[in-house]
Protein backbone atom coordinates (compact mmCIF):
# COMPACT_ATOMS: atom_id res chain seq x y z
CA UNK A 1 0.00 0.00 0.00
CA UNK A 2 3.00 2.88 0.97
CA UNK A 3 4.52 2.44 -2.79
CA UNK A 4 1.84 4.32 -4.75
CA UNK A 5 3.79 4.12 -8.54
CA UNK A 6 3.42 0.31 -8.01
CA UNK A 7 -0.31 0.26 -7.22
CA UNK A 8 -0.64 2.39 -10.38
CA UNK A 9 0.72 0.16 -12.90
CA UNK A 10 -1.31 -2.78 -11.58
CA UNK A 11 -4.53 -1.24 -11.76
CA UNK A 12 -3.63 0.06 -15.14
CA UNK A 13 -2.67 -3.54 -15.93
CA UNK A 14 -5.52 -4.91 -14.49
CA UNK A 15 -7.93 -3.14 -16.36
CA UNK A 16 -6.45 -3.45 -19.60
CA UNK A 17 -6.03 -6.93 -19.87
CA UNK A 18 -9.69 -8.04 -18.17
CA UNK A 19 -11.69 -5.62 -20.65
CA UNK A 20 -14.34 -6.20 -18.23
CA UNK A 21 -14.28 -3.09 -15.91
CA UNK A 22 -14.93 0.49 -16.99
CA UNK A 23 -12.28 1.07 -13.55
CA UNK A 24 -10.40 -0.55 -11.50
CA UNK A 25 -9.11 0.64 -7.83
CA UNK A 26 -6.96 -0.49 -4.62
CA UNK A 27 -8.81 0.95 -1.71
CA UNK A 28 -7.14 0.37 1.90
CA UNK A 29 -9.01 -0.13 5.16
CA UNK A 30 -9.36 3.23 6.19
CA UNK A 31 -11.41 4.03 3.04
CA UNK A 32 -8.33 5.95 1.02
CA UNK A 33 -8.76 5.35 -3.16
CA UNK A 34 -4.48 4.48 -3.35
CA UNK A 35 -4.97 3.74 -7.42
CA UNK A 36 -7.23 4.05 -9.93
CA UNK A 37 -7.40 3.30 -13.62
CA UNK A 38 -8.15 5.17 -15.53
CA UNK A 39 -7.25 8.35 -13.62
CA UNK A 40 -9.44 11.16 -12.60
CA UNK A 41 -8.84 14.33 -11.03
CA UNK A 42 -9.39 14.11 -7.59
CA UNK A 43 -9.96 10.57 -6.87
CA UNK A 44 -6.45 9.83 -5.65
CA UNK A 45 -6.78 9.93 -1.88
CA UNK A 46 -9.68 10.48 -1.88
CA UNK A 47 -12.29 8.87 0.99
CA UNK A 48 -14.95 6.41 0.34
CA UNK A 49 -18.14 7.39 2.82
CA UNK A 50 -20.77 5.02 1.03
CA UNK A 51 -22.04 2.02 2.70
CA UNK A 52 -20.46 -0.24 -0.29
CA UNK A 53 -17.11 0.79 0.93
CA UNK A 54 -17.86 -0.91 4.91
CA UNK A 55 -19.73 -4.05 3.33
CA UNK A 56 -16.72 -4.64 1.09
CA UNK A 57 -14.01 -4.56 4.50
CA UNK A 58 -16.12 -6.71 6.71
CA UNK A 59 -17.16 -9.25 4.45
CA UNK A 60 -13.30 -9.98 4.04
CA UNK A 61 -13.72 -11.94 1.03
CA UNK A 62 -15.31 -12.02 -2.74
CA UNK A 63 -17.91 -8.80 -2.51
CA UNK A 64 -20.10 -7.66 -4.99
CA UNK A 65 -22.05 -4.23 -4.07
CA UNK A 66 -25.18 -3.24 -4.46
CA UNK A 67 -25.67 -0.63 -7.16
CA UNK A 68 -24.54 2.96 -5.99
CA UNK A 69 -23.16 6.22 -7.42
CA UNK A 70 -20.12 5.98 -7.14
CA UNK A 71 -16.89 9.30 -6.40
CA UNK A 72 -17.67 10.72 -10.19
CA UNK A 73 -21.28 10.18 -10.27
CA UNK A 74 -21.61 7.00 -11.86
CA UNK A 75 -24.03 4.39 -11.17
CA UNK A 76 -21.91 1.41 -10.49
CA UNK A 77 -21.36 -2.14 -8.94
CA UNK A 78 -18.24 -2.93 -7.30
CA UNK A 79 -16.60 -5.83 -7.59
CA UNK A 80 -13.38 -6.59 -4.91
CA UNK A 81 -11.36 -9.02 -3.20
CA UNK A 82 -9.61 -8.20 0.34
CA UNK A 83 -5.72 -7.10 -0.22
CA UNK A 84 -3.50 -9.02 3.35
CA UNK A 85 -0.16 -8.55 4.37
CA UNK A 86 2.45 -11.01 5.05
CA UNK A 87 1.22 -11.60 8.44
CA UNK A 88 -2.37 -11.92 6.77
CA UNK A 89 -3.82 -8.66 7.96
CA UNK A 90 -6.56 -6.90 5.61
CA UNK A 91 -4.81 -4.02 4.24
CA UNK A 92 -7.79 -3.26 2.11
CA UNK A 93 -9.13 -4.55 -1.41
CA UNK A 94 -8.67 -4.08 -4.98
CA UNK A 95 -11.81 -3.95 -7.17
CA UNK A 96 -13.32 -3.34 -10.78
CA UNK A 97 -16.34 -1.30 -11.38
CA UNK A 98 -19.00 -2.00 -13.72
CA UNK A 99 -21.01 1.08 -15.04
CA UNK A 100 -24.59 0.51 -15.44
CA UNK A 101 -25.33 3.19 -17.37
CA UNK A 102 -22.23 3.45 -19.65
CA UNK A 103 -21.12 0.33 -22.17
CA UNK A 104 -20.00 -2.76 -20.06
CA UNK A 105 -18.98 -6.29 -20.61
CA UNK A 106 -22.57 -7.28 -18.86
CA UNK A 107 -24.21 -4.88 -21.45
CA UNK A 108 -22.37 -6.27 -24.31
CA UNK A 109 -23.00 -9.62 -23.01
CA UNK A 110 -26.33 -9.37 -22.51
CA UNK A 111 -27.46 -7.35 -25.52
CA UNK A 112 -25.61 -10.43 -27.56
CA UNK A 113 -28.07 -12.87 -25.84
CA UNK A 114 -31.21 -10.98 -25.34
CA UNK A 115 -31.46 -8.95 -28.56
CA UNK A 116 -34.90 -9.95 -29.44
CA UNK A 117 -37.85 -7.19 -29.42
CA UNK A 118 -40.19 -9.98 -28.98
CA UNK A 119 -39.87 -10.08 -24.85
CA UNK A 120 -37.82 -7.99 -22.25
CA UNK A 121 -34.77 -9.27 -20.02
CA UNK A 122 -33.95 -7.45 -16.61
CA UNK A 123 -31.04 -8.32 -14.25
CA UNK A 124 -32.06 -7.34 -11.32
CA UNK A 125 -29.79 -7.37 -8.13
CA UNK A 126 -31.56 -8.76 -4.27
CA UNK A 127 -33.60 -6.23 -3.32
CA UNK A 128 -35.26 -5.91 -7.15
CA UNK A 129 -32.70 -3.00 -8.39
CA UNK A 130 -32.62 -3.18 -12.18
CA UNK A 131 -28.75 -3.07 -13.04
CA UNK A 132 -29.34 -4.40 -16.67
CA UNK A 133 -31.99 -3.81 -19.07
CA UNK A 134 -31.84 -2.54 -22.94
CA UNK A 135 -33.90 1.07 -22.57
CA UNK A 136 -31.09 2.61 -20.00
CA UNK A 137 -33.66 5.30 -18.12
CA UNK A 138 -34.84 1.89 -16.40
CA UNK A 139 -31.50 1.28 -14.72
CA UNK A 140 -31.33 1.56 -11.69
CA UNK A 141 -35.38 1.99 -10.73
CA UNK A 142 -36.74 -1.04 -8.45
CA UNK A 143 -38.93 -3.96 -10.52
CA UNK A 144 -42.67 -4.80 -9.10
CA UNK A 145 -42.54 -5.63 -5.97
CA UNK A 146 -45.14 -8.60 -6.62
CA UNK A 147 -43.04 -10.22 -9.48
CA UNK A 148 -40.48 -10.08 -7.00
CA UNK A 149 -42.77 -12.21 -4.15
CA UNK A 150 -43.34 -14.15 -7.40
CA UNK A 151 -39.33 -15.01 -7.37
CA UNK A 152 -38.86 -15.30 -3.57
CA UNK A 153 -41.93 -18.27 -3.54
CA UNK A 154 -40.53 -20.19 -6.66
CA UNK A 155 -36.54 -20.63 -5.29
CA UNK A 156 -33.67 -20.29 -7.60
CA UNK A 157 -35.24 -20.63 -11.19
CA UNK A 158 -38.84 -20.98 -12.69
CA UNK A 159 -41.56 -19.12 -14.45
CA UNK A 160 -45.09 -17.49 -13.35
CA UNK A 161 -47.93 -15.55 -15.41
CA UNK A 162 -47.77 -11.72 -14.72
CA UNK A 163 -50.87 -9.47 -15.22
CA UNK A 164 -50.52 -5.83 -15.18
CA UNK A 165 -53.18 -3.58 -14.20
CA UNK A 166 -53.88 -2.46 -17.94
CA UNK A 167 -55.05 -5.74 -18.75
CA UNK A 168 -51.89 -7.20 -20.20
CA UNK A 169 -51.01 -10.50 -19.54
CA UNK A 170 -46.84 -11.77 -20.00
CA UNK A 171 -45.38 -15.01 -19.34
CA UNK A 172 -41.75 -14.52 -17.13
CA UNK A 173 -39.12 -16.36 -16.04
CA UNK A 174 -36.16 -16.26 -14.32
CA UNK A 175 -32.94 -17.90 -12.49
CA UNK A 176 -30.63 -16.59 -9.94
CA UNK A 177 -26.87 -16.36 -10.49
CA UNK A 178 -25.74 -17.53 -7.14
CA UNK A 179 -22.38 -15.99 -6.87
CA UNK A 180 -23.48 -12.85 -7.29
CA UNK A 181 -27.20 -12.82 -6.18
CA UNK A 182 -28.50 -11.26 -9.11
CA UNK A 183 -31.84 -12.30 -10.71
CA UNK A 184 -32.13 -12.68 -14.54
CA UNK A 185 -35.51 -12.58 -15.05
CA UNK A 186 -36.89 -12.57 -19.40
CA UNK A 187 -41.08 -11.35 -19.57
CA UNK A 188 -42.66 -12.42 -23.28
CA UNK A 189 -46.32 -11.17 -23.91
CA UNK A 190 -48.56 -14.06 -24.07
CA UNK A 191 -50.16 -13.37 -26.72
CA UNK A 192 -46.79 -13.35 -29.01
CA UNK A 193 -46.61 -17.05 -27.28
CA UNK A 194 -49.98 -18.13 -28.26
CA UNK A 195 -49.70 -16.76 -31.63
CA UNK A 196 -45.76 -17.78 -32.41
CA UNK A 197 -47.12 -21.67 -31.18
CA UNK A 198 -50.41 -20.99 -33.40
CA UNK A 199 -48.17 -20.25 -36.55
CA UNK A 200 -46.34 -23.52 -35.29
CA UNK A 201 -48.94 -25.55 -35.85
CA UNK A 202 -50.46 -24.06 -38.94
CA UNK A 203 -46.90 -24.26 -40.86
CA UNK A 204 -46.94 -28.11 -39.64
CA UNK A 205 -50.11 -28.80 -40.80
CA UNK A 206 -49.05 -27.20 -43.94
CA UNK A 207 -45.96 -29.22 -44.32
CA UNK A 208 -47.36 -32.75 -42.97
CA UNK A 209 -50.94 -32.27 -45.11
CA UNK A 210 -49.29 -34.02 -48.44
CA UNK A 211 -47.84 -36.95 -46.82
CA UNK A 212 -51.38 -37.38 -44.96
CA UNK A 213 -53.01 -37.71 -48.32
CA UNK A 214 -50.76 -39.67 -49.91
CA UNK A 215 -50.32 -42.22 -47.09
CA UNK A 216 -53.92 -42.53 -47.06
CA UNK A 217 -54.34 -43.03 -50.98
CA UNK A 218 -51.55 -45.41 -50.12
CA UNK A 219 -53.44 -47.22 -47.38
CA UNK A 220 -56.77 -46.94 -49.76
CA UNK A 221 -54.63 -48.53 -53.01
CA UNK A 222 -53.42 -51.23 -50.75
CA UNK A 223 -56.69 -52.07 -49.11
CA UNK A 224 -58.47 -52.65 -52.38
CA UNK A 225 -55.75 -54.69 -53.76
CA UNK A 226 -55.96 -57.19 -50.68
CA UNK A 227 -59.93 -57.45 -51.11
CA UNK A 228 -60.14 -57.99 -54.89
CA UNK A 229 -59.32 -61.37 -54.75
CA UNK A 230 -61.74 -62.18 -51.65
CA UNK A 231 -64.29 -59.99 -53.50
CA UNK A 232 -63.86 -62.72 -56.28
CA UNK A 233 -63.62 -65.88 -54.51
CA UNK A 234 -67.10 -64.81 -52.76
CA UNK A 235 -68.41 -64.38 -56.31
CA UNK A 236 -67.11 -67.55 -57.42
CA UNK A 237 -68.28 -69.05 -54.50
CA UNK A 238 -72.04 -67.95 -55.15
CA UNK A 239 -72.17 -68.61 -58.73
CA UNK A 240 -71.56 -72.16 -58.00
CA UNK A 241 -74.29 -72.79 -55.22
CA UNK A 242 -76.52 -71.01 -58.03
CA UNK A 243 -76.05 -73.90 -60.40
CA UNK A 244 -76.20 -76.82 -57.81
CA UNK A 245 -79.49 -78.73 -56.44
CA UNK A 246 -79.76 -78.10 -53.13
CA UNK A 247 -79.57 -81.29 -50.92
CA UNK A 248 -83.27 -81.73 -49.70
CA UNK A 249 -84.21 -81.52 -53.65
CA UNK A 250 -81.96 -84.67 -54.54
CA UNK A 251 -82.99 -86.50 -51.31
CA UNK A 252 -87.12 -85.88 -52.72
CA UNK A 253 -86.05 -87.43 -56.07
CA UNK A 254 -84.23 -90.42 -54.41
CA UNK A 255 -87.55 -91.27 -52.61
CA UNK A 256 -89.61 -91.38 -55.80
CA UNK A 257 -87.40 -93.58 -57.78
CA UNK A 258 -87.57 -96.11 -54.96
CA UNK A 259 -90.95 -96.12 -54.68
Amino acid sequence: MQNADTLQKEVERIRQIGHRFNSVSVIDKQGYVRAFSPLQPGVIDARLTSPSHGAAVNANAFFISQPYVSLIGNLIVFISVPIYNAEGEQLGYVGGSIYLNNRNATNEFMNSQFDDDNYDTFVLNKDGTIIYHHDKNRIGQKIDDSSLQQMALLGNKGNFRLTYSQGATFLAGFAKVKGADWVILTLQSEQIVTQALNNVMIDVTKKSAPVVLITFFMITLLTIYIANPLRMLDVGVGSQSNGRPRRDQQDSRGILLVF
